[in-house]
């Protein structure tokens, strides 16, 4: 009973984070701050009240913003809030609903006996919708889930057993299977993970299959019970010849058409609880050209992931790609940026550029020389960093042949080499610029 008291008060208070529009976690934190620190239940309980805040404020971020309603942010929250109807909807009395387990159900029913057959159907039903009620946050059904948690030990008692668990599964497991533990690693620390190395160029993409394989197929897959069971019934392989798994997903998909909304709404949310910092990664000494970037887990992105906030006034020049520039003259600029994923705003900063004075800054460049004929060339140069300046200063020194030796006939004529030192300095008011020197 006082197990139950505990997960009823946290979930109480998850319960009113998921049904506010505008979250309060007062209640949530007067709740904890009653509980006392007893056990690791009582840790497992804080840290689905913790996980479900970060997601909860993450899927309603910049609401009331201009991002809201010009990206796809708001679509997000529909998407999963339809999704959780969809979810809920699920009833394991339902035949037609019972067929979705059928690949799975199909390749482990040969070792019950013919009798606990169907009760075995049901019971993969059951924890595969227990897993996606505590994954996708439905805070009603959760705490449902943990009020009946005997009832779920006894409802999954028989795949336990020939799994060599005894006891069950209970709800513990299958939060613990979620979102791990000190010994076990979760489905989504995995998923995180596994959803970096997806983006590629803001493009996402979800591997379901991949995340829930490195899941069960962990070295600590033994300490959880939920792994175990999934990996007793060899349902974490990924072989193209062995569907199980990828089929039962797409039955479900099927029964719930906003699955993969809701599942790439969730893993956005996971990037924005990273908080990004969005900055410019420079290109150049002088600080005045670089790309929008920003980390996530650990990977940088840039290329193309940032754009303007519409409608702002700045300084700064920026172009389609994401790169950013700091026109000759200002000596600094600042835009606010907003990062995508997938069409998606996951961060808004505003980034400032500062020109860096170098020895370089003012002296021309790329000097370059067309030769005609031995009295005749023209020079070519670009302004330095700085800018067209007021004028040049040219000055050419040498252009006398180089001392031949010996003596030759009239006939034989010595190739004859001329060199000329041509100094360029850039002049800005009083300010003479380094030269540019070229030996020819």
């Amino acid at each position: 009973m006082r197990t139950l008291y505990k997960f009823t008060v946290y979930f109480l208070a998850v319960i009113l984070m998921a049904s506010a529009t505008t979250p309060t976690f007062t209640f949530a934190q007067t709740a904890t701050s009653l509980i006392p620190k007893v056990n690791s239940l009582e840790t497992l309980g804080k840290k689905f009240l913790q996980h479900y805040k970060e997601v909860h404020d993450a899927l309603y971020a910049f609401k009331g913003t201009d991002i809201w309603n010009m990206s796809q942010n708001s679509r997000d929250v529909e998407y999963v809030h339809k999704f959780r109807q969809q979810l809920a909807s699920l009833n394991p009395s339902d035949p037609a609903d019972l067929e979705l387990v059928n690949p799975l159900w199909d390749r482990v029913k040969t070792q019950f006996k013919p009798s606990q057959q169907e009760l075995v159907r049901k019971e993969i039903f059951i924890l595969l919708r227990s897993l996606a009620i505590i994954y996708y946050g439905d805070a009603r059904e959760i705490l449902k889930l943990y009020q009946d948690g005997q009832k779920y030990r006894s409802a999954l008692a028989l795949l336990a057993a020939k799994a060599g668990i005894k006891g069950g599964i209970s709800g513990e497991d299958i939060a613990e299977f979620i979102l791990g533990s000190s010994t076990f690693v979760g489905f989504t620390h995995n998923m995180k993970k596994v959803s970096v190395t997806s983006l590629d160029d803001a493009v996402f993409d979800i591997p379901l299959i991949k995340v829930l394989h490195d899941t069960i197929t962990q070295p600590n897959a033994q300490e959880n019970q939920v792994a175990r069971v999934l990996r007793y019934y060899h349902l974490d392989s990924l072989e193209t010849d062995n569907p199980t798994l990828k089929t039962t997903i797409r039955n479900f998909e099927r029964r719930m058409p906003d699955l993969n909304n809701a599942s790439e709404a969730l893993i956005m949310a996971y990037i924005r609880t990273t908080k990004p910092q969005i900055y410019v990664k420079l290109l150049n000494d002088s600080g005045t050209l670089g790309y929008g970037a920003f980390k996530i887990w650990g990977k940088e992105y840039y290329y193309g992931v940032v754009k303007p906030k519409p409608g702002q006034q700045s300084d700064l020049n920026i172009d389609r790609d994401g790169l950013i520039s700091l026109p000759p003259g200002k000596a600094a600029g600042t835009m606010t940026l907003w990062a995508y994923v997938d069409e998606r705003v996951i961060a808004e900063q505003t980034v400032t550029m500062k020109r860096t004075i170098t020895a370089n800054y003012y002296k021309p460049m790329n000097v370059n020389i067309t030769y005609y004929s031995r009295f005749s060339s023209t020079i070519y140069w670009e302004p330095g960093p700085a800018g067209v300046p007021d004028k040049y200063i040219i000055h050419i020194s040498g252009g006398q042949p180089e001392d031949v030796d010996g003596e030759y006939p009239g006939w034989s004529i010595p190739n004859v080499h001329y060199k000329q030192t041509i100094t360029i300095h850039a002049v800005y008011g009083d300010l003479i610029s380094e030269p540019y020197v070229m030996v020819w």
